[in-house]
């Protein structure tokens, strides 16, 4: 009677103290290494009928959770990191755990998942799709919940990209620059193009070319991309062609701040007298910095070198406001000396 009634109360017992582990504070992390010893003690008295294999399945997780609640909101991976050999792994891939520990739900999902059997499948499946190691870590940092989709779903989402004339390799890519299409989709992924190609009337190269030079579109809310094209056209005065030539040129547009591409049109066109055709020539200047492009426009303006006609000497394109760093825009177009342009800077 007494081995029963041990062997009942053993199971409890680990189960206690393991949690007592996750909920100590982060400088007491040492008490969580004691389980292991707890555990071997509890085998030498009572013998188990399963095998502690990991976390997934040694514990009733509906008991956990009664017992400890959901992490804490100061919740972070690093106590664990040394007694985990998921997590040891995903750090040795880059994965930056600080991103995915502020999703409490995936942080307590993942202290539970074996690596070689809950993570490893999903990494074989991305490498045999051409993704490039090195980008394992941003992808499951970006999308963690990749890790739980099912592959049938990742498959389908991959072989409709395919029947868009898209190679494997450019695949690969739209992967590793937005590790979040994986998680959407395929029909989502097909409404989201087919609303672009209306309103815009593109050709389908136009739209493949927009998808992999922004694939964060797939995850733009439809309205978000109406109101930009509101502000191009309506704000801004531009024509349903100059539009279409903004957005294949720099679809990143799309999801930019609308206030900040107003902003800089208005500087452009209404304070600098620069015809808007010119803009629409020069689309990047609508995803730059404010400041910057205000900088480096009353900086030439100063030097009388404000001239951005291509058909008068002196031309400065436009690109000159929005590219390269400041060493480049003084040595190429203002034509003076960086410390000359801090000077400026400092009574700007």
């Amino acid at each position: 009677m007494f081995g029963n009634g041990l062997a009942r109360f053993s199971s409890k017992f680990i189960q206690k103290n393991f949690i007592r582990g996750l909920r100590s504070h982060p400088g007491s992390s040492s008490r969580s290494h004691h389980v292991p010893a707890q555990v071997e003690e509890t085998d030498n008295v009572v013998e188990s009928t399963t095998t502690p294999r990991s976390l997934s399945t040694d514990f009733d997780q509906d008991f956990v959770r009664e017992i400890a609640g959901d992490p804490p909101i100061s919740f972070n991976f690093a106590p664990y990191v040394n007694g985990s050999n998921t997590l040891k792994q995903l750090v040795k891939l880059g994965v930056d755990l600080s991103k995915i520990e502020k999703d409490r739900a995936m942080a307590e999902q993942l202290l539970w998942m074996d690596f070689d059997k809950d993570i490893k499948p999903v990494i074989q499946f991305l490498v045999d799709n051409r993704v490039n190691p090195d980008s394992l870590g941003k992808i499951l940092t970006d999308n963690p919940q990749v890790i739980k989709e099912p592959r049938e779903n990742l498959q389908t989402r991959i072989d409709y990209l395919m029947t868009k004339k898209l190679a494997m390799p450019v695949v690969a890519k739209i992967i590793e620059s937005y590790p979040q299409f994986l998680g959407i989709p395929f029909k989502q992924v097909d409404a989201r193009l087919g609303f672009v190609m209306q309103e815009y009337r593109l050709t389908a190269n136009q739209v493949r070319s927009i998808l992999v030079n922004y694939p964060a579109l797939l995850g733009l809310h439809v309205m978000t991309i109406r109101l930009m094209t509101f502000s191009l056209k309506e704000e801004l005065g531009l024509s349903p062609e100059d539009v279409r030539q903004i957005v294949v040129s720099v679809p990143q547009i799309l999801g930019h701040d609308r206030q900040s591409a107003v902003n800089i049109f208005d500087m452009l066109v209404n304070v600098a007298g620069i015809p808007d055709k010119m803009v629409v020539k020069f689309p990047e200047v609508f995803l730059a910095d404010e400041k910057t492009v205000k900088k480096r426009l009353d900086y030439l303006t100063l030097l009388k070198r404000n001239q951005f006609d291509p058909e008068k000497a002196l031309y400065i394109p436009l690109c000159a406001l929005s590219t390269g760093d400041d060493q480049l825009f003084v040595r190429k177009f203002a034509r003076t000396s960086i410390e000359d342009y801090n000077l400026f800077l400092k009574s700007w």
